[in-house]
């Protein structure tokens, strides 16, 4: 792992002074911890520097389960990692007084916080099948896209659910519609790994053992090459 030390943000929703009962209560899947020194934002969430130097990454169960591996590559692409915050069940947008916590309230409170210069969302694969049609769930991913600064570099990881396949490239396909408008942002492609061998367990959806690192492993070549292109 690199000597960099991976800083934690608390995940908070209103009040910080609730946060450490409310998360107790909800039974909270997170990994944040507090950090030292954060500090408010600038109304435009401060500019991006020409090379991205922070990070931070935000996920469901999958990135939870992954953490070990996520970590290790992470920091090996020389960008200093702020936080990687997981929560198993988490949605982009819907949530239920924290149990769990939407994409959108941790992106806005980070935002808020201590803005990192590149966002990594691995959010969808518990909205597979959520909505009526395209048109809804891209709602659901311009609403996260546009609680961020609009010059951050952003990088999507797309869904495996081996069970739903056809309402997964549905899922998949919007993602890379509604992304693909952003400056600086890419989707990253864990779809295609979904039936490899050995890479996804019984369930169809989350990683095995092996699985996990080919997780880190693909959201890091996505961060490298995205930090690349800029």
């Amino acid at each position: 792992m690199s000597p960099r030390a991976v800083r934690w943000i608390v995940l908070a929703i209103g009040a910080l002074a609730v946060v450490a009962s409310a998360c107790t209560d909800a039974g909270v899947d997170s990994v944040s911890r507090a950090a030292n020194g954060t500090a408010p934002a600038g109304e435009d969430g401060g500019q991006q520097p020409a090379s991205p130097e922070t990070m931070v990454m935000i996920g469901d169960s999958i990135t939870f389960m992954s953490m070990e591996s996520l970590q290790a590559e992470l920091s090996d692409t020389g960008l200093e990692v702020l936080a990687i915050d997981a929560q198993v069940g988490r949605r982009i947008t819907v949530g239920d007084r924290g149990r769990p916590y939407p994409g959108t309230d941790i992106v806005e409170f980070i935002a808020n916080s201590e803005p990192p210069d590149l966002w990594v969302i691995a959010l969808g694969t518990n909205d597979i099948g959520q909505y009526a049609d395209a048109g809804e769930f891209a709602a659901q991913v311009q609403a996260l896209l546009d609680l961020l600064p609009a010059a951050a570099p952003v990088v999507w990881i797309d869904t495996w659910a081996g069970d739903r396949v056809d309402e997964t490239r549905l899922v998949n396909d919007t993602l890379r519609a509604v992304v693909g408008q952003r400056d600086n942002a890419v989707v990253v492609d864990w779809f295609s790994h979904g039936d490899d061998e050995g890479v996804v367990s019984g369930d169809a959806v989350h990683p095995t053992t092996d699985g996990i690192v080919v997780f880190g492993q693909v959201v890091a070549e996505g961060v490298d090459a995205l930090v690349s292109s800029l």
